[in-house]
Protein backbone atom coordinates (compact mmCIF):
# COMPACT_ATOMS: atom_id res chain seq x y z
CA UNK A 1 0.00 0.00 0.00
CA UNK A 2 1.35 3.42 -0.97
CA UNK A 3 0.30 6.48 0.98
CA UNK A 4 1.31 10.01 1.94
CA UNK A 5 0.62 12.39 4.80
CA UNK A 6 -2.92 13.34 3.83
CA UNK A 7 -3.78 14.56 7.36
CA UNK A 8 -1.13 17.13 8.30
CA UNK A 9 0.59 17.45 4.88
CA UNK A 10 4.03 17.75 6.42
CA UNK A 11 5.49 16.09 3.33
CA UNK A 12 4.44 15.17 -0.19
CA UNK A 13 6.64 12.09 -0.20
CA UNK A 14 4.98 8.71 -0.75
CA UNK A 15 5.65 5.90 1.71
CA UNK A 16 5.17 2.16 1.29
CA UNK A 17 3.40 0.03 3.88
CA UNK A 18 3.78 -3.75 3.78
CA UNK A 19 1.85 -6.34 5.80
CA UNK A 20 3.00 -9.46 7.58
CA UNK A 21 1.54 -12.57 5.95
CA UNK A 22 1.12 -14.31 9.29
CA UNK A 23 -0.39 -11.69 11.64
CA UNK A 24 -1.42 -8.91 9.23
CA UNK A 25 0.54 -6.16 10.98
CA UNK A 26 1.54 -3.28 8.69
CA UNK A 27 4.93 -1.61 8.69
CA UNK A 28 6.69 1.11 6.70
CA UNK A 29 9.63 -0.09 4.65
CA UNK A 30 11.94 1.67 4.41
CA UNK A 31 11.24 3.67 7.54
CA UNK A 32 11.47 7.46 7.28
CA UNK A 33 14.80 8.98 8.23
CA UNK A 34 15.24 10.62 11.63
CA UNK A 35 15.01 14.03 9.95
CA UNK A 36 11.79 13.09 8.15
CA UNK A 37 10.26 11.86 11.40
CA UNK A 38 11.12 15.07 13.23
CA UNK A 39 9.50 17.10 10.45
CA UNK A 40 6.37 14.93 10.61
CA UNK A 41 5.56 16.15 14.14
CA UNK A 42 4.72 19.84 13.85
CA UNK A 43 3.35 21.78 16.80
CA UNK A 44 0.76 21.78 18.26
CA UNK A 45 0.81 17.97 18.06
CA UNK A 46 -0.39 17.42 21.63
CA UNK A 47 -3.46 18.82 23.37
CA UNK A 48 -3.35 21.20 26.33
CA UNK A 49 -6.44 21.57 28.50
CA UNK A 50 -6.78 25.26 29.26
CA UNK A 51 -5.26 26.38 25.96
CA UNK A 52 -8.53 27.73 24.54
CA UNK A 53 -10.54 28.74 27.62
CA UNK A 54 -11.19 32.24 26.29
CA UNK A 55 -14.07 31.07 24.06
CA UNK A 56 -17.29 29.18 24.71
CA UNK A 57 -16.36 26.61 22.06
CA UNK A 58 -12.92 26.21 23.61
CA UNK A 59 -14.47 25.50 27.00
CA UNK A 60 -16.85 23.01 25.38
CA UNK A 61 -13.91 21.21 23.75
CA UNK A 62 -12.08 21.16 27.06
CA UNK A 63 -15.10 19.73 28.87
CA UNK A 64 -15.57 17.06 26.20
CA UNK A 65 -11.92 16.00 26.29
CA UNK A 66 -11.97 15.66 30.05
CA UNK A 67 -15.12 13.53 29.83
CA UNK A 68 -13.66 11.16 27.22
CA UNK A 69 -10.39 10.84 29.14
CA UNK A 70 -12.41 9.59 32.09
CA UNK A 71 -13.04 6.46 30.02
CA UNK A 72 -9.27 5.98 29.72
CA UNK A 73 -8.98 6.32 33.50
CA UNK A 74 -11.71 3.71 34.03
CA UNK A 75 -9.86 1.33 31.72
CA UNK A 76 -6.63 1.95 33.64
CA UNK A 77 -8.29 1.47 37.04
CA UNK A 78 -9.24 -2.08 36.08
CA UNK A 79 -5.54 -2.86 35.70
CA UNK A 80 -4.47 -2.53 39.34
CA UNK A 81 -5.68 -3.65 42.74
CA UNK A 82 -3.44 -1.69 45.14
CA UNK A 83 -4.89 1.66 46.28
CA UNK A 84 -1.90 3.81 45.32
CA UNK A 85 -0.05 2.25 42.37
CA UNK A 86 3.08 3.85 41.00
CA UNK A 87 2.01 5.02 37.54
CA UNK A 88 4.04 6.07 34.50
CA UNK A 89 2.29 7.39 31.39
CA UNK A 90 4.54 7.10 28.32
CA UNK A 91 3.73 9.66 25.65
CA UNK A 92 2.10 11.80 28.31
CA UNK A 93 2.05 15.00 26.23
CA UNK A 94 0.91 17.87 28.41
CA UNK A 95 -0.26 15.52 31.17
CA UNK A 96 -4.01 15.53 30.54
CA UNK A 97 -4.50 11.83 31.30
CA UNK A 98 -2.45 12.09 34.50
CA UNK A 99 -4.40 15.22 35.43
CA UNK A 100 -7.75 13.43 35.07
CA UNK A 101 -6.38 10.32 36.80
CA UNK A 102 -5.40 12.42 39.82
CA UNK A 103 -8.78 14.18 39.91
CA UNK A 104 -10.70 10.89 39.77
CA UNK A 105 -8.54 8.69 41.99
CA UNK A 106 -6.04 10.85 43.88
CA UNK A 107 -3.17 8.92 42.27
CA UNK A 108 -0.16 11.12 41.47
CA UNK A 109 1.52 9.60 38.44
CA UNK A 110 4.39 10.84 36.32
CA UNK A 111 4.95 10.94 32.61
CA UNK A 112 7.47 10.53 29.83
CA UNK A 113 7.39 12.49 26.57
CA UNK A 114 9.94 13.54 23.98
CA UNK A 115 8.55 17.09 23.86
CA UNK A 116 10.12 19.56 26.29
CA UNK A 117 7.25 21.99 25.56
CA UNK A 118 4.71 19.34 26.57
CA UNK A 119 6.62 18.58 29.76
CA UNK A 120 6.73 22.28 30.60
CA UNK A 121 2.97 22.62 30.04
CA UNK A 122 2.27 19.64 32.32
CA UNK A 123 4.34 21.24 35.07
CA UNK A 124 2.92 24.74 34.69
CA UNK A 125 -0.74 23.78 34.27
CA UNK A 126 -1.09 20.81 36.58
CA UNK A 127 2.06 20.47 38.67
CA UNK A 128 2.66 17.08 37.06
CA UNK A 129 6.16 15.75 36.36
CA UNK A 130 6.65 14.74 32.72
CA UNK A 131 10.24 13.81 31.92
CA UNK A 132 11.29 15.29 28.55
CA UNK A 133 13.01 12.12 27.34
CA UNK A 134 12.37 9.27 24.96
CA UNK A 135 12.25 5.68 26.17
CA UNK A 136 15.86 4.96 25.22
CA UNK A 137 17.11 7.96 27.24
CA UNK A 138 15.03 7.36 30.37
CA UNK A 139 16.84 5.77 33.28
CA UNK A 140 14.15 4.60 35.69
CA UNK A 141 15.32 1.91 38.13
CA UNK A 142 14.08 -1.68 37.89
CA UNK A 143 10.66 -2.42 39.42
CA UNK A 144 9.86 1.30 39.66
CA UNK A 145 6.20 1.16 38.57
CA UNK A 146 3.08 -0.91 39.13
CA UNK A 147 1.28 0.39 36.04
CA UNK A 148 2.67 1.81 32.80
CA UNK A 149 0.30 3.21 30.20
CA UNK A 150 1.00 3.79 26.51
CA UNK A 151 -1.91 5.40 24.68
CA UNK A 152 -1.18 5.61 20.95
CA UNK A 153 2.59 5.49 21.37
CA UNK A 154 3.80 2.04 20.34
CA UNK A 155 2.87 2.52 16.68
CA UNK A 156 5.18 5.57 16.52
CA UNK A 157 8.32 3.77 17.70
CA UNK A 158 10.97 2.70 15.18
CA UNK A 159 12.09 -0.19 17.45
CA UNK A 160 9.05 -1.23 19.50
CA UNK A 161 10.59 -4.50 20.69
CA UNK A 162 13.56 -2.73 22.28
CA UNK A 163 11.23 -0.23 23.91
CA UNK A 164 9.05 -2.97 25.39
CA UNK A 165 12.06 -4.80 26.81
CA UNK A 166 13.09 -1.64 28.64
CA UNK A 167 9.55 -1.00 29.85
CA UNK A 168 9.41 -4.57 31.16
CA UNK A 169 12.41 -3.86 33.38
CA UNK A 170 10.68 -0.79 34.85
CA UNK A 171 7.63 -2.79 35.95
CA UNK A 172 7.44 -4.40 39.37
CA UNK A 173 6.64 -8.13 39.55
CA UNK A 174 2.95 -8.58 38.66
CA UNK A 175 3.05 -5.04 37.24
CA UNK A 176 0.84 -4.19 34.28
CA UNK A 177 1.37 -2.50 30.93
CA UNK A 178 -1.73 -0.98 29.34
CA UNK A 179 -1.25 -0.47 25.60
CA UNK A 180 -3.61 1.28 23.21
CA UNK A 181 -3.02 1.32 19.44
CA UNK A 182 -5.15 1.70 16.30
CA UNK A 183 -6.61 -1.60 15.13
CA UNK A 184 -5.59 -2.41 11.56
CA UNK A 185 -8.12 -5.26 11.62
CA UNK A 186 -11.03 -2.90 12.30
CA UNK A 187 -14.04 -2.19 10.13
CA UNK A 188 -12.80 1.39 9.86
CA UNK A 189 -9.50 0.26 8.39
CA UNK A 190 -11.28 -1.95 5.85
CA UNK A 191 -13.79 0.76 4.90
CA UNK A 192 -11.37 3.66 4.43
CA UNK A 193 -8.31 1.72 3.29
CA UNK A 194 -5.32 4.01 2.65
CA UNK A 195 -7.39 7.03 3.72
CA UNK A 196 -8.00 5.68 7.22
CA UNK A 197 -6.73 8.11 9.79
CA UNK A 198 -5.48 5.27 12.00
CA UNK A 199 -2.64 4.54 9.56
CA UNK A 200 -1.34 8.12 9.91
CA UNK A 201 1.67 7.78 7.61
CA UNK A 202 4.53 8.63 8.15
CA UNK A 203 4.12 9.02 11.93
CA UNK A 204 2.86 5.47 12.43
CA UNK A 205 5.77 3.20 11.61
CA UNK A 206 3.95 0.01 12.64
CA UNK A 207 0.18 -0.55 12.43
CA UNK A 208 -0.89 -3.47 14.59
CA UNK A 209 -3.54 -6.13 14.37
CA UNK A 210 -4.62 -7.85 17.61
CA UNK A 211 -2.63 -10.93 16.65
CA UNK A 212 0.47 -8.89 15.82
CA UNK A 213 0.38 -6.90 19.05
CA UNK A 214 -0.13 -10.04 21.12
CA UNK A 215 2.79 -11.77 19.39
CA UNK A 216 5.08 -8.78 20.04
CA UNK A 217 4.15 -8.61 23.73
CA UNK A 218 4.60 -12.34 24.25
CA UNK A 219 7.96 -12.20 22.49
CA UNK A 220 9.23 -9.55 24.90
CA UNK A 221 8.24 -11.35 28.10
CA UNK A 222 4.73 -10.05 28.77
CA UNK A 223 1.61 -12.11 29.38
CA UNK A 224 -1.18 -10.33 27.46
CA UNK A 225 -4.84 -10.68 28.36
CA UNK A 226 -7.94 -10.18 26.23
CA UNK A 227 -8.18 -7.14 23.99
CA UNK A 228 -10.98 -4.57 24.17
CA UNK A 229 -11.93 -2.43 21.22
CA UNK A 230 -13.76 0.70 22.39
CA UNK A 231 -12.37 4.12 23.22
CA UNK A 232 -14.79 6.95 23.88
CA UNK A 233 -12.02 9.39 23.01
CA UNK A 234 -10.67 7.84 19.80
CA UNK A 235 -13.02 5.56 17.86
CA UNK A 236 -15.68 8.02 16.69
CA UNK A 237 -13.20 10.83 15.90
CA UNK A 238 -11.23 8.38 13.75
CA UNK A 239 -14.35 7.80 11.64
CA UNK A 240 -15.01 11.51 11.22
CA UNK A 241 -11.38 12.48 10.55
CA UNK A 242 -11.15 9.73 7.93
CA UNK A 243 -14.26 11.05 6.19
CA UNK A 244 -13.18 14.70 6.41
CA UNK A 245 -9.47 15.16 7.30
CA UNK A 246 -9.72 18.93 6.78
CA UNK A 247 -12.13 19.15 9.74
CA UNK A 248 -9.76 17.43 12.18
CA UNK A 249 -9.03 20.09 14.85
CA UNK A 250 -5.29 19.34 15.14
CA UNK A 251 -4.95 19.21 11.36
CA UNK A 252 -6.70 22.58 11.05
CA UNK A 253 -4.32 24.14 13.58
CA UNK A 254 -1.26 22.69 11.88
CA UNK A 255 -2.38 23.66 8.38
CA UNK A 256 -3.19 27.19 9.56
CA UNK A 257 -6.71 26.89 8.17
CA UNK A 258 -8.57 29.51 10.22
CA UNK A 259 -11.42 30.33 7.85
CA UNK A 260 -14.71 29.60 9.65
CA UNK A 261 -12.61 27.71 12.19
CA UNK A 262 -15.15 27.91 15.04
CA UNK A 263 -18.03 26.75 12.86
CA UNK A 264 -15.96 23.92 11.44
CA UNK A 265 -14.85 22.76 14.89
CA UNK A 266 -18.45 22.80 16.09
CA UNK A 267 -19.53 20.84 13.01
CA UNK A 268 -16.76 18.32 13.63
CA UNK A 269 -17.84 17.92 17.26
CA UNK A 270 -21.44 17.26 16.11
CA UNK A 271 -20.29 14.62 13.64
CA UNK A 272 -18.26 12.90 16.36
CA UNK A 273 -21.36 12.65 18.55
CA UNK A 274 -23.34 11.20 15.65
CA UNK A 275 -20.59 8.65 14.96
CA UNK A 276 -20.48 7.33 18.52
CA UNK A 277 -23.21 4.66 18.00
CA UNK A 278 -21.32 3.31 14.96
CA UNK A 279 -18.09 3.25 16.95
CA UNK A 280 -19.79 1.37 19.78
CA UNK A 281 -21.34 -1.16 17.37
CA UNK A 282 -18.06 -2.00 15.64
CA UNK A 283 -16.41 -2.39 19.03
CA UNK A 284 -19.08 -4.80 20.25
CA UNK A 285 -18.39 -6.88 17.14
CA UNK A 286 -14.69 -7.00 18.05
CA UNK A 287 -13.66 -4.77 15.14
CA UNK A 288 -13.30 -1.37 16.80
CA UNK A 289 -10.97 1.25 15.39
CA UNK A 290 -8.73 1.13 18.44
CA UNK A 291 -7.71 -1.61 20.85
CA UNK A 292 -6.56 -1.79 24.46
CA UNK A 293 -4.42 -4.72 25.54
CA UNK A 294 -3.45 -5.36 29.15
CA UNK A 295 -0.15 -7.21 29.54
CA UNK A 296 1.23 -8.42 32.85
CA UNK A 297 4.84 -8.87 33.90
CA UNK A 298 5.08 -12.30 35.44
CA UNK A 299 6.80 -12.54 38.81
Amino acid sequence: MENEDFLFRTTHKTFQMYRCRECGTGFLCPQPSAEELRAAYPTPYWWVIGQRRSSLLGRLEEFYREIVLRHHVRVARRCFSCPQPRVLDIGAGSGTFLHVLRRMTGIQGEGLDVSADAARAARDLYGITVHPLDIAEAGFPPDAFDLITMFHVLEHLPRPREALLKILSWLAPEGVLLVQVPNLNSYQARLFGPRWIGIDIPRHLVNFTPAGLRRLLEGTGFSPGAASFYSLRDNAPAIVSSLAPSLDPVAMAIRGNTRFASARRLFYFGLVLLAQPLALLESLLGKGGTMFLVAKKES
